[in-house]
């Protein structure tokens, strides 16, 4: 997807938070000077996960090292696994399963540091508790279920610490009720603002029963480009692909693989481009996409 003024702004303000206590003015200076520039200058075919990495990459030239989110990392991939058990346990009582640990993986969404200036366990609780209550759109569902009876391989691409545990229990249901279907966990390659990496797999135990494997790079999606090549192969050999948040989905969508996006609309942007109110959430099929 390209590159929009909203995105833009979005990008530099979350990320020109996060050297405000910086002690060095001169660099706090330098560097929200060179990513006001660089947010401004950025090719516009370019998504903005690819700015986001740039950003990065910047903070790293001037403070000597990546933007900082390992405390909310573990902050949150804690607070997901104090209530793993619950959720859990109500998805397995319910009517329809698979339904709702998909409500709970796409609120779960919530964790994103690139969009997000603050996060906090407020916000979390409240979209979790109401979590029962997000559409998920019946046309798409049905037709992932059809997909899912077929299947014999699917990959599963992450997105962000904390919202892992929700899609923990997502993988734990669709192997329950599927159980001929391998399935590949995909984590980013690097480091990078709050995205999962292997590390994380192994704090929230998803390592344990699942393959998982890094996509090779440092962006925070899924950038074919780029991706490494055993993730390539997993990915063009998947029957189908189950995508978590934006970065994966401004990343992949037009590529015309088998995908079934899951997120949270953070933004107006994507909030008026599938006709939902900010902070719904959105379960779609790439190939059905008319944008």
């Amino acid at each position: 997807m390209q590159l929009g003024e909203e995105c833009r702004d979005c990008l530099y303000r979350s990320q020109s938070a996060r050297v405000l206590n910086e002690p060095d003015s001169e660099k706090k200076e330098r560097f929200l000077r060179e990513i006001r520039q660089l947010t401004k200058t950025y090719p516009s075919e370019s998504a903005s996960p690819l700015l986001m990495r740039a950003i990065d990459r910047k903070h790293r030239e001037i403070f000597g090292h990546s933007l900082d989110y390992s405390e909310e990392k573990v902050r949150f991939n804690r607070l997901f696994l104090d209530m793993e058990e619950k959720i859990e346990d109500e998805v397995f009582h319910v009517e329809e399963p698979l339904k709702r640990a998909i409500q709970y993986a796409r609120v779960g969404n919530l964790i994103d540091f690139a969009k997000l200036t603050v996060v906090d366990e407020g916000q979390v609780n409240r979209l979790i508790d109401i979590a029962d209550r997000q559409n998920v759109e019946e046309d798409v569902y049905l037709r992932l279920l059809n997909d899912l009876k077929e299947a014999r391989r699917l990959v599963y691409l992450l997105d962000n610490c904390g919202e892992i545990v929700f899609d923990k229990i997502l993988i734990r249901t669709i192997r329950r009720y599927y159980p001929g279907i391998f399935i590949t966990v995909v984590v980013r390659g690097k480091e990078i603002i709050n995205d999962v990496t292997k590390k994380d797999s192994v704090q929230v135990g998803l390592d344990r029963i699942v393959e998982v494997i890094d996509n090779g790079t440092d962006i925070p999606g899924t950038y074919l480009k780029e991706i490494g090549k055993e993730c390539r192969e997993k990915m063009e050999k998947a029957d189908l692909i189950l995508s978590k948040g934006l970065g994966n989905f401004e990343t992949l969508s037009g590529c015309g693989m088998n995908i079934y996006y899951m997120f949270l609309c953070k933004c107006r942007y994507f909030a008026d481009k599938f006709h939902l109110k900010q902070w719904e959430s959105v379960l779609t099929n790439e190939r059905l996409l008319s944008f």
